[in-house]
């Protein structure tokens, strides 16, 4: 499994890169680490002061940030991650870097920054969700453990809640690739929504929209 982590370097993203590890060294795959740095600024402004300089030095730190994190993967693991800086929005960069290397996955923290930015924008990792085009996982706090322990791949347990849509065909496909990897039990959940299904079932009539109607009920059940 070809495994894309992206790290921003907070203890939050050293999670999700100790989990990417992880899922890389069980599934027998690789790794490659990235950091999005913004642009440079190409303004008068920025030409007539030492805002060039500065980006430059700020792209030199994260590059280095990025080895020094590679070869301290390396080094507790038999992995040989690679690292790339990006420049741009961090979600287009993301997308754009996993499409290129043909990444399967895509693994990062659930967040950074600041509540107000993620609340009017949100967060760099909803919006990497919104625009990828492969499996992104999402890491949260309090997960550290789970990548953790003597090296050896724990049998997962997977929940998949679908809806009956056609998009519920990319976590199910997903699940059957990681299964080629891992031993996983897959609890599948069925999730719908009584208006909805009512219509669609062509159900008529007055009905409390709050909970299922016995119809529908049924034919879930026959399913």
């Amino acid at each position: 499994m070809k495994i894309l982590c992206a790290t921003d370097f907070s203890e939050r993203a050293n999670t999700a890169v100790r989990t990417a590890a992880a899922l890389a060294r069980w599934s027998g795959g690789s790794l490659e680490l990235v950091h999005v740095v913004p642009p440079p600024e190409m303004s008068y402004a920025a030409l007539a002061t030492d805002s060039l300089v500065l980006d430059q030095e700020i792209r030199e730190q994260a590059r280095k940030k990025l080895e020094e994190l590679a070869r301290s993967i390396a080094d507790s693991t038999r992995l040989s991650p690679t690292a790339a800086l990006l420049e741009g929005p961090p979600h287009e960069a993301i997308s754009a870097r996993a499409k290129e290397i043909d990444a399967n996955i895509v693994v990062m923290g659930s967040h950074g920054g600041p509540a107000f930015g993620r609340l009017i924008l949100g967060s760099v990792a909803e919006r990497t969700v919104r625009h990828a085009t492969l499996p992104v996982m999402i890491i949260p706090p309090g997960a550290e453990a789970w990548a953790m322990g003597d090296g050896t791949a724990p049998r997962l347990s997977i929940i998949a809640a679908l809806d009956g849509r056609p998009s519920n065909a990319g976590p199910v496909a997903f699940i059957r690739r990681l299964r080629a990897f891992l031993a996983c039990d897959v609890t599948v959940l069925r999730l719908y929504w009584p208006a909805e299904e009512y219509a669609r079932l062509g159900l008529t009539g007055r009905r409390p929209v709050e909970t299922p109607d016995p119809a529908v009920v049924r034919i879930w059940s026959s399913i």
